[in-house]
């Protein structure tokens, strides 16, 4: 527990958890959990995506008046020990003494400021305080309407009384700006393929992903029936994939991108496969992946989807962004890991790939209450595109 004389001050917590997401980030980083400790202190635990045998790493991030003390590297050498870590990370808003940083380096732990990651620098014991690194965002997707603009269509949407006659059930109670968080991911599909292959592969090349990772949502964009519009769309296809065991992922993968699979036409070989599937095939079901077909000859993809090489799944080739920008707005949080959904990917679309940033997605969120109190939300995605 800290003292008062230690100058605990109280903070943004989803400020300080944002700089554990850029530690991960800058050193390629998994993060296993992030904890809040209090109103100034997040903790988390995290492995290294570069070196397979990486022990756990524990970090700690703090926002304190003053530098950061000797104390405090006591206490966080103290946790590392008894989660039987070697290493550790501290990250300060305000800096350290020299004290600490010395006492840092002979227990294994490294040392981060807010500064070193954001790009400013470190605030002062007779400076103001810095501002919230939540308000500032690295890249961001150009908006295309203000919260003004947005009101009559949100207007449009209120849910009406019977036949519409009596007006709306519900009122407009507010409209909020917001930015999604949204990782872009570089996959490549090569030749080849395992004997047990279902369907042939005739897709190959590289393509970008975009996944909001607060949501786990996957985005594509749609460009109207005479291409006369552009309109970001997403799945859940991702998140309702998490729970599955890994063979399960690979051969709704192969069903989708044949959209069908004739049990007519396998080989023995194949057919050999699909029997020890078996129970891959009933998970595919009971989540509403796939079903068997009218016949029950084979079986069909319930999920419709551009494939793999579409360009419609890069959403930057048709969005400006904009580098550097600071807002006031709220910004979702970041609940699903970054390898995690590499991996998922990978294993859909069969492909290797690598992660390679994060653009925050601006989006309008409106708030409608009934007389009975009953609330409900609605979201409009305000990207602005190349062409308008």
């Amino acid at each position: 527990m800290k003292k008062a004389s230690e100058g605990v001050q109280g903070s943004d917590s989803e400020a300080l958890r944002d700089l554990v997401l850029a530690a991960a980030k800058r050193l390629e980083l998994d993060l296993s959990s992030i904890e809040l400790v209090g109103g100034n202190k997040v903790t988390a635990r995290a492995r290294s995506l570069t070196q397979s045998d990486s022990e756990g790493i524990l970090i700690e991030a703090v926002d304190y008046h003053r530098k950061v003390g000797v104390k405090l590297i006591g206490s966080l050498n103290a946790s590392m020990s008894d989660a039987g870590l070697n290493r550790g990370i501290l990250i300060s808003t305000t800096g350290f003494s020299k004290n600490a940083e010395d006492a840092a380096g002979d227990a294994g732990i490294d040392l981060l400021t807010s500064g070193e990651l954001l790009g400013e620098e470190v605030v002062r014991e007779d400076q103001s305080p810095l501002q919230s690194p939540h308000n500032l965002l690295d890249v961001v997707f150009k908006k295309r309407m203000s919260v003004q603009e947005s009101r009559p269509i949100f207007e449009a949407k209120k849910r009406k009384m019977a036949f519409g006659i009596l007006g709306s059930r519900e009122k407009l109670d507010f409209i909020e700006e917001r930015y999604a968080p949204v990782a872009s991911f570089s996959l490549e599909r090569l030749a080849g393929g395992s004997e047990s292959r279902l369907v042939e592969r005739r897709i190959q090349g590289r393509n970008t992903f975009w996944v909001n990772i607060h949501n786990c949502q996957l985005f594509y964009l749609y460009f109207g029936v005479l291409n006369d519009r552009r309109e970001v769309r997403s799945t859940n296809v991702l998140r309702r994939m998490m729970d599955l065991p890994e063979p399960s992922v690979r051969l709704f993968s192969q069903i989708f991108e044949a959209e069908k699979l004739d049990m007519k036409k396998l080989d023995q070989f194949q057919l050999a496969h699909v029997q020890r599937e078996i129970s891959s095939f009933l998970l595919l079901e009971r989540y509403g992946l796939a079903s068997l077909n009218d016949k029950g000859t084979g079986y069909v993809s319930n999920v419709s989807l551009p494939q793999f090489d579409d360009k419609r799944y890069d959403m930057s080739r048709f969005s400006p962004q904009i580098k550097g920008f600071e807002t006031i707005s709220q910004v979702d949080t970041i609940e699903y890991p970054l390898n995690g959904i590499l991996l998922l990917l990978c294993d859909f679309f069969h492909c290797r790939g690598a992660f390679t940033g994060v653009t925050y997605m601006p989006y309008l969120s409106a708030r409608y209450i009934e007389k009975s109190g009953k609330v409900r939300h609605e979201h409009l995605i305000n990207m602005a595109f190349e062409d308008g």
